[in-house]
């Protein structure tokens, strides 16, 4: 949670957010999804997250290390953990990820 915070000091601390490296946005969501502590709901908004940045036209073929970018959203999905709080948690955090 420590980098969401310091994201979220960067973002406001800049005039010009869109100098902000993507990935860098990125990188606090892929920790909480790769975090077995985490529950599965707030995994759940952190995969909802960067499901929103992929439509955003933040990112694209064009982007700036795109390809990093997409490898490590391959790599957050295959290395997904969650703390279990309800079968109907896991679940739903399944089918979104697929």
């Amino acid at each position: 949670m420590l980098q969401l915070k310091e994201l979220k000091t960067l973002v406001s601390s800049k005039s010009d957010w869109e100098t902000i490296e993507t990935l860098t946005i990125l990188l606090p969501f892929f920790t909480v999804i790769r975090s077995e502590e985490i529950t599965g709901p707030i995994t759940g908004i952190a995969l909802n997250s960067i499901e929103k940045f992929i439509e955003h036209p933040c990112i694209s073929t064009k982007t700036v290390g795109a390809k990093v970018i997409m490898q490590e959203i391959v790599d957050a999905l295959k290395q997904c953990q969650f703390e279990v709080t309800g079968k109907k948690n896991w679940f739903l955090i399944f089918f979104f990820s697929i």
